[in-house]
Protein backbone atom coordinates (compact mmCIF):
# COMPACT_ATOMS: atom_id res chain seq x y z
CA UNK A 1 0.00 0.00 0.00
CA UNK A 2 1.63 3.10 -0.76
CA UNK A 3 2.14 5.86 2.43
CA UNK A 4 -0.28 8.78 2.91
CA UNK A 5 3.18 10.62 1.66
CA UNK A 6 2.84 9.13 -1.74
CA UNK A 7 -0.67 9.18 -2.15
CA UNK A 8 -1.03 12.75 -1.52
CA UNK A 9 1.97 13.15 -4.29
CA UNK A 10 -0.50 11.16 -6.57
CA UNK A 11 -3.07 13.73 -5.95
CA UNK A 12 -1.69 16.71 -5.96
CA UNK A 13 -0.78 15.26 -10.18
CA UNK A 14 -4.16 14.74 -10.42
CA UNK A 15 -5.81 18.06 -9.08
CA UNK A 16 -3.35 19.61 -11.20
CA UNK A 17 -3.92 18.11 -14.40
CA UNK A 18 -5.84 20.60 -16.25
CA UNK A 19 -8.25 19.62 -19.09
CA UNK A 20 -7.18 22.06 -21.62
CA UNK A 21 -5.59 25.19 -22.86
CA UNK A 22 -6.90 28.39 -23.77
CA UNK A 23 -4.24 30.32 -25.96
CA UNK A 24 -1.77 28.52 -24.57
CA UNK A 25 -2.63 29.72 -21.15
CA UNK A 26 -2.92 27.15 -18.31
CA UNK A 27 -6.40 27.59 -16.95
CA UNK A 28 -6.56 26.18 -13.82
CA UNK A 29 -3.33 24.25 -13.24
CA UNK A 30 -0.29 22.56 -14.40
CA UNK A 31 0.35 20.10 -17.46
CA UNK A 32 0.74 16.14 -17.03
CA UNK A 33 3.45 15.27 -14.67
CA UNK A 34 5.30 12.63 -14.26
CA UNK A 35 3.58 10.49 -11.20
CA UNK A 36 6.94 8.94 -9.25
CA UNK A 37 8.64 12.28 -9.08
CA UNK A 38 7.92 13.77 -5.46
CA UNK A 39 6.76 17.45 -6.13
CA UNK A 40 4.90 18.35 -9.47
CA UNK A 41 7.34 19.75 -11.72
CA UNK A 42 5.49 23.02 -13.19
CA UNK A 43 6.22 24.44 -16.80
CA UNK A 44 7.64 27.89 -15.81
CA UNK A 45 5.69 29.50 -17.89
CA UNK A 46 4.31 32.54 -16.32
CA UNK A 47 1.31 34.71 -18.29
CA UNK A 48 2.60 35.57 -21.70
CA UNK A 49 4.43 39.03 -20.53
CA UNK A 50 3.38 42.42 -22.45
CA UNK A 51 6.12 44.40 -22.94
CA UNK A 52 7.85 47.45 -24.20
CA UNK A 53 7.69 46.62 -27.81
CA UNK A 54 6.58 43.26 -27.87
CA UNK A 55 3.35 42.71 -30.67
CA UNK A 56 0.42 41.37 -28.99
CA UNK A 57 -1.35 39.05 -31.30
CA UNK A 58 -4.47 37.20 -31.06
CA UNK A 59 -6.86 34.83 -32.95
CA UNK A 60 -9.51 35.52 -30.41
CA UNK A 61 -10.93 38.09 -27.93
CA UNK A 62 -13.39 37.52 -24.71
CA UNK A 63 -16.48 39.76 -24.75
CA UNK A 64 -17.70 40.83 -21.32
CA UNK A 65 -18.33 37.56 -19.25
CA UNK A 66 -22.08 37.78 -17.58
CA UNK A 67 -21.15 38.58 -13.71
CA UNK A 68 -22.27 35.28 -12.17
CA UNK A 69 -20.19 33.33 -15.08
CA UNK A 70 -16.96 35.59 -14.48
CA UNK A 71 -16.93 35.25 -10.99
CA UNK A 72 -17.33 30.68 -11.20
CA UNK A 73 -14.16 31.48 -12.68
CA UNK A 74 -12.87 33.09 -9.98
CA UNK A 75 -14.32 30.80 -7.68
CA UNK A 76 -12.65 28.06 -9.29
CA UNK A 77 -9.31 29.85 -9.00
CA UNK A 78 -10.07 30.14 -5.62
CA UNK A 79 -10.73 26.35 -5.06
CA UNK A 80 -7.59 26.34 -6.99
CA UNK A 81 -6.08 27.80 -3.88
CA UNK A 82 -7.37 26.22 -1.07
CA UNK A 83 -6.26 22.82 -2.68
CA UNK A 84 -2.70 23.94 -2.65
CA UNK A 85 -2.64 24.73 0.61
CA UNK A 86 -3.66 21.62 2.35
CA UNK A 87 -1.57 20.29 -0.11
CA UNK A 88 1.49 21.41 1.42
CA UNK A 89 1.28 19.59 4.70
CA UNK A 90 0.45 16.88 3.70
CA UNK A 91 2.94 16.33 1.02
CA UNK A 92 5.95 17.45 3.63
CA UNK A 93 4.70 16.53 7.00
CA UNK A 94 2.15 14.33 6.92
CA UNK A 95 2.20 13.44 10.47
CA UNK A 96 2.37 16.34 11.93
CA UNK A 97 -1.13 16.34 12.84
CA UNK A 98 -1.75 20.00 14.51
CA UNK A 99 -0.46 21.79 11.55
CA UNK A 100 -3.13 19.62 9.45
CA UNK A 101 -5.95 20.73 11.67
CA UNK A 102 -4.70 24.21 11.29
CA UNK A 103 -4.40 24.11 7.66
CA UNK A 104 -7.61 22.49 7.13
CA UNK A 105 -9.56 24.63 9.08
CA UNK A 106 -8.23 27.97 7.50
CA UNK A 107 -9.14 25.87 3.86
CA UNK A 108 -12.69 25.36 5.34
CA UNK A 109 -13.42 29.26 6.23
CA UNK A 110 -11.88 29.89 2.22
CA UNK A 111 -14.45 27.62 0.92
CA UNK A 112 -17.07 28.76 2.91
CA UNK A 113 -16.23 32.21 1.77
CA UNK A 114 -16.17 30.79 -2.07
CA UNK A 115 -19.57 28.91 -1.39
CA UNK A 116 -21.28 32.43 -0.09
CA UNK A 117 -20.00 34.53 -3.16
CA UNK A 118 -21.42 31.96 -5.37
CA UNK A 119 -25.26 32.40 -4.06
CA UNK A 120 -25.14 35.59 -3.64
CA UNK A 121 -23.83 36.28 -7.64
CA UNK A 122 -26.15 33.11 -8.54
CA UNK A 123 -29.26 34.39 -7.47
CA UNK A 124 -29.27 35.90 -11.14
CA UNK A 125 -27.63 34.68 -14.28
CA UNK A 126 -27.13 31.86 -17.04
CA UNK A 127 -24.82 30.14 -15.45
CA UNK A 128 -26.83 27.84 -13.42
CA UNK A 129 -25.62 24.18 -14.07
CA UNK A 130 -21.84 25.84 -13.89
CA UNK A 131 -23.17 27.32 -10.49
CA UNK A 132 -24.63 23.29 -9.23
CA UNK A 133 -21.33 22.01 -10.39
CA UNK A 134 -19.36 23.88 -8.19
CA UNK A 135 -21.24 23.85 -5.52
CA UNK A 136 -21.12 20.35 -5.65
CA UNK A 137 -17.33 20.41 -5.90
CA UNK A 138 -16.65 22.55 -3.13
CA UNK A 139 -19.26 20.36 -0.74
CA UNK A 140 -16.62 17.39 -1.71
CA UNK A 141 -13.65 19.53 -1.15
CA UNK A 142 -15.22 19.97 2.38
CA UNK A 143 -15.94 16.76 3.10
CA UNK A 144 -12.30 15.39 2.65
CA UNK A 145 -10.87 18.25 4.38
CA UNK A 146 -12.88 18.23 7.32
CA UNK A 147 -10.99 16.33 9.83
CA UNK A 148 -8.48 15.45 7.74
CA UNK A 149 -5.72 14.95 10.76
CA UNK A 150 -7.46 11.88 11.45
CA UNK A 151 -8.10 10.25 8.17
CA UNK A 152 -6.82 6.94 7.07
CA UNK A 153 -4.82 6.42 3.37
CA UNK A 154 -7.77 4.70 2.41
CA UNK A 155 -10.34 6.99 2.66
CA UNK A 156 -7.87 9.73 1.86
CA UNK A 157 -7.24 8.10 -1.30
CA UNK A 158 -11.07 7.55 -2.42
CA UNK A 159 -12.17 10.95 -0.99
CA UNK A 160 -9.65 12.55 -3.28
CA UNK A 161 -10.27 10.73 -6.11
CA UNK A 162 -14.15 12.06 -6.05
CA UNK A 163 -12.63 15.36 -6.14
CA UNK A 164 -10.58 14.94 -9.47
CA UNK A 165 -13.54 13.50 -11.11
CA UNK A 166 -15.79 16.21 -10.19
CA UNK A 167 -13.12 18.65 -10.99
CA UNK A 168 -12.67 17.58 -14.22
CA UNK A 169 -16.49 18.04 -14.76
CA UNK A 170 -16.47 21.72 -13.59
CA UNK A 171 -13.41 22.62 -15.78
CA UNK A 172 -15.32 21.50 -18.90
CA UNK A 173 -17.97 24.01 -17.76
CA UNK A 174 -16.02 26.96 -17.50
CA UNK A 175 -14.33 25.92 -20.56
CA UNK A 176 -17.82 26.18 -22.08
CA UNK A 177 -18.55 29.62 -20.90
CA UNK A 178 -15.40 30.84 -21.88
CA UNK A 179 -16.01 29.36 -25.73
CA UNK A 180 -19.70 31.14 -25.91
CA UNK A 181 -18.35 34.08 -25.02
CA UNK A 182 -15.36 34.24 -27.51
CA UNK A 183 -15.19 36.08 -30.82
CA UNK A 184 -12.52 35.42 -33.34
CA UNK A 185 -10.63 37.95 -34.11
CA UNK A 186 -7.37 38.40 -35.87
CA UNK A 187 -5.64 41.45 -33.52
CA UNK A 188 -2.57 42.67 -32.92
CA UNK A 189 -1.16 45.79 -30.97
CA UNK A 190 2.87 46.97 -29.96
CA UNK A 191 2.80 47.56 -26.52
CA UNK A 192 4.76 50.04 -26.31
CA UNK A 193 2.45 52.67 -28.52
CA UNK A 194 -0.57 51.87 -26.88
CA UNK A 195 0.89 53.15 -23.39
CA UNK A 196 2.59 56.08 -25.34
CA UNK A 197 -1.28 57.24 -26.61
CA UNK A 198 -1.82 57.82 -22.84
CA UNK A 199 0.67 60.67 -22.63
CA UNK A 200 -0.80 63.52 -24.49
CA UNK A 201 1.74 65.96 -24.57
CA UNK A 202 4.25 65.55 -26.92
CA UNK A 203 7.15 66.46 -24.36
CA UNK A 204 5.94 64.06 -22.26
CA UNK A 205 5.61 61.21 -24.68
CA UNK A 206 8.86 61.79 -26.19
CA UNK A 207 10.65 61.19 -22.50
CA UNK A 208 8.53 58.35 -22.05
CA UNK A 209 9.50 56.47 -25.08
CA UNK A 210 13.08 57.34 -24.03
CA UNK A 211 12.58 55.99 -20.71
CA UNK A 212 11.89 52.71 -22.68
CA UNK A 213 14.80 52.82 -24.81
CA UNK A 214 16.68 52.62 -21.79
CA UNK A 215 15.06 50.04 -20.14
CA UNK A 216 15.69 47.94 -23.59
CA UNK A 217 19.29 48.90 -23.12
CA UNK A 218 19.51 47.91 -19.58
CA UNK A 219 20.80 51.16 -18.33
CA UNK A 220 17.84 51.48 -15.28
CA UNK A 221 19.65 54.06 -13.35
CA UNK A 222 19.03 56.26 -16.83
CA UNK A 223 15.12 55.07 -17.02
CA UNK A 224 14.77 55.58 -13.43
CA UNK A 225 16.12 58.79 -13.40
CA UNK A 226 14.13 59.84 -16.41
CA UNK A 227 10.66 58.06 -15.25
CA UNK A 228 10.71 60.58 -11.67
CA UNK A 229 11.42 63.58 -13.44
CA UNK A 230 8.60 62.54 -15.45
CA UNK A 231 6.00 61.65 -12.22
CA UNK A 232 6.84 65.41 -11.58
CA UNK A 233 4.38 66.42 -14.22
CA UNK A 234 0.74 67.05 -15.14
CA UNK A 235 0.33 63.82 -16.09
CA UNK A 236 -3.57 61.73 -16.80
CA UNK A 237 -4.08 59.47 -13.85
CA UNK A 238 -3.12 56.47 -16.51
CA UNK A 239 -0.30 58.02 -17.68
CA UNK A 240 0.73 58.14 -14.83
CA UNK A 241 -0.18 54.24 -13.59
CA UNK A 242 1.97 53.68 -16.42
CA UNK A 243 5.38 55.74 -15.38
CA UNK A 244 4.66 53.76 -11.68
CA UNK A 245 5.09 50.40 -13.02
CA UNK A 246 7.93 51.27 -15.41
CA UNK A 247 9.85 53.21 -12.13
CA UNK A 248 9.10 49.27 -10.52
CA UNK A 249 10.72 47.65 -13.38
CA UNK A 250 14.12 49.84 -12.81
CA UNK A 251 13.85 48.81 -9.09
CA UNK A 252 13.02 44.94 -9.44
CA UNK A 253 16.10 45.18 -12.13
CA UNK A 254 18.45 46.07 -9.42
CA UNK A 255 19.30 49.49 -11.25
CA UNK A 256 20.77 50.59 -7.69
CA UNK A 257 23.56 49.20 -5.09
CA UNK A 258 22.30 45.97 -3.28
CA UNK A 259 22.08 47.66 0.01
CA UNK A 260 19.18 48.61 2.64
CA UNK A 261 17.87 51.46 1.13
CA UNK A 262 17.67 49.81 -1.79
CA UNK A 263 15.72 46.96 -0.07
CA UNK A 264 13.98 49.19 1.58
CA UNK A 265 13.33 50.68 -1.94
CA UNK A 266 11.71 47.17 -3.28
CA UNK A 267 9.63 46.69 0.04
CA UNK A 268 7.55 49.78 0.02
CA UNK A 269 7.14 49.75 -3.84
CA UNK A 270 5.16 46.69 -3.52
CA UNK A 271 2.47 48.93 -2.49
CA UNK A 272 2.80 51.41 -4.61
CA UNK A 273 2.63 48.98 -7.64
CA UNK A 274 -0.52 47.39 -5.72
CA UNK A 275 -2.41 50.64 -5.99
CA UNK A 276 -2.28 51.03 -9.54
CA UNK A 277 -2.78 47.40 -10.34
CA UNK A 278 -5.52 46.89 -8.62
CA UNK A 279 -7.08 50.65 -8.67
CA UNK A 280 -9.86 51.70 -10.11
CA UNK A 281 -8.17 53.30 -13.64
CA UNK A 282 -7.93 51.43 -16.49
CA UNK A 283 -4.62 51.68 -18.47
CA UNK A 284 -2.90 49.56 -21.30
CA UNK A 285 -0.97 47.02 -19.13
CA UNK A 286 -2.59 46.54 -16.06
CA UNK A 287 -2.95 43.10 -16.28
CA UNK A 288 0.96 42.89 -16.45
CA UNK A 289 1.04 45.10 -13.63
CA UNK A 290 -0.75 42.64 -11.58
CA UNK A 291 1.04 39.96 -12.40
CA UNK A 292 4.14 41.50 -11.79
CA UNK A 293 2.67 43.09 -8.32
CA UNK A 294 1.70 39.60 -7.31
CA UNK A 295 5.15 38.58 -8.33
CA UNK A 296 7.33 40.89 -6.30
CA UNK A 297 5.17 40.51 -3.26
CA UNK A 298 5.98 36.56 -2.88
CA UNK A 299 9.55 36.91 -3.89
CA UNK A 300 10.28 39.80 -1.65
CA UNK A 301 7.49 39.44 1.25
CA UNK A 302 7.67 35.80 1.27
CA UNK A 303 10.71 33.73 -1.00
CA UNK A 304 11.25 31.42 -3.45
CA UNK A 305 11.24 28.68 -1.11
CA UNK A 306 8.71 25.89 -1.27
CA UNK A 307 8.03 26.06 2.24
CA UNK A 308 7.29 29.53 2.70
CA UNK A 309 3.58 30.73 2.68
CA UNK A 310 1.87 31.40 -1.18
CA UNK A 311 -1.08 33.12 -0.33
CA UNK A 312 -2.74 32.81 -3.70
CA UNK A 313 -6.21 33.28 -1.85
CA UNK A 314 -5.62 37.03 -1.30
CA UNK A 315 -3.96 37.17 -5.12
CA UNK A 316 -6.93 35.93 -6.07
CA UNK A 317 -9.20 38.74 -4.54
CA UNK A 318 -7.00 41.27 -5.74
CA UNK A 319 -7.04 39.71 -8.69
CA UNK A 320 -11.05 40.17 -8.78
CA UNK A 321 -10.30 43.98 -8.36
CA UNK A 322 -8.43 44.26 -11.48
CA UNK A 323 -10.95 42.32 -13.49
CA UNK A 324 -13.85 44.43 -12.35
CA UNK A 325 -11.69 47.71 -13.24
CA UNK A 326 -10.65 46.31 -16.51
CA UNK A 327 -14.44 44.85 -17.02
CA UNK A 328 -15.88 48.58 -16.54
CA UNK A 329 -13.81 49.91 -19.29
CA UNK A 330 -14.24 47.78 -21.46
CA UNK A 331 -18.56 48.15 -20.74
CA UNK A 332 -17.86 52.00 -21.78
CA UNK A 333 -15.67 51.41 -24.64
CA UNK A 334 -16.41 48.03 -26.12
CA UNK A 335 -14.20 48.50 -29.40
CA UNK A 336 -11.06 48.54 -26.70
CA UNK A 337 -9.35 45.43 -28.12
CA UNK A 338 -6.30 45.63 -26.14
CA UNK A 339 -8.29 45.78 -22.74
CA UNK A 340 -10.04 42.99 -24.01
CA UNK A 341 -6.99 41.09 -24.45
CA UNK A 342 -6.23 41.60 -21.31
CA UNK A 343 -9.58 40.74 -19.65
CA UNK A 344 -8.90 37.11 -21.22
CA UNK A 345 -5.30 36.82 -19.22
CA UNK A 346 -6.59 38.13 -16.09
CA UNK A 347 -9.31 35.36 -16.03
CA UNK A 348 -6.96 32.30 -17.28
CA UNK A 349 -4.05 32.81 -15.89
CA UNK A 350 -2.73 29.82 -13.42
CA UNK A 351 -2.00 30.66 -9.42
CA UNK A 352 1.45 30.49 -7.98
CA UNK A 353 2.10 26.84 -7.30
CA UNK A 354 5.57 24.80 -5.38
CA UNK A 355 7.49 22.59 -7.64
CA UNK A 356 10.94 21.10 -8.03
CA UNK A 357 12.90 24.33 -8.28
CA UNK A 358 11.05 26.12 -5.59
CA UNK A 359 7.75 28.16 -5.70
CA UNK A 360 7.34 29.43 -9.41
CA UNK A 361 7.19 33.09 -8.55
CA UNK A 362 10.69 32.77 -9.42
CA UNK A 363 9.54 32.00 -13.05
CA UNK A 364 7.66 35.34 -13.30
CA UNK A 365 10.26 36.98 -11.53
CA UNK A 366 12.80 36.36 -14.24
CA UNK A 367 10.45 36.69 -17.18
CA UNK A 368 9.68 40.09 -15.95
CA UNK A 369 12.99 41.41 -14.31
CA UNK A 370 16.70 40.31 -14.49
CA UNK A 371 15.73 38.43 -17.97
CA UNK A 372 19.46 38.83 -18.49
CA UNK A 373 20.22 36.67 -15.72
CA UNK A 374 17.43 33.71 -16.55
CA UNK A 375 19.61 31.29 -18.60
CA UNK A 376 22.10 31.48 -15.77
CA UNK A 377 19.94 30.17 -13.18
CA UNK A 378 18.37 27.71 -15.21
CA UNK A 379 14.88 29.28 -16.23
Amino acid sequence: MFSKRNLIIVLVLILLATVGYLSGIHIFGGGSADRNVEVKKTSGKAPEPIEMNQKVTASSLLRVLPEDEEYYIYAAKQIDAVLNEIIYPLSWYPEDKDMLKSFSEDCLSGLREIEKGIREKGKKGSGKKTKKIITELIRICESTIAGIEKKSDAIIDRESAAIAKKREVMDKALLRSIDKYSEKIEYEAVVSSAEAECFTDSGDRRDYLKSLGYIDEYDFAAAYKTLKELDKRMLSDQARAIVTVRTADCIYNDFAPDNEDNKKLKEDNIKVLERVATGDTYFPGISTAYFKWRTVFQQELNGPSNHTDIPNYYFNKERLKTIKTVRDHIEKNPDDKFARYEYKMLLLAANFKRGQMGNDSTHYFFEYYRRDLREQVGL
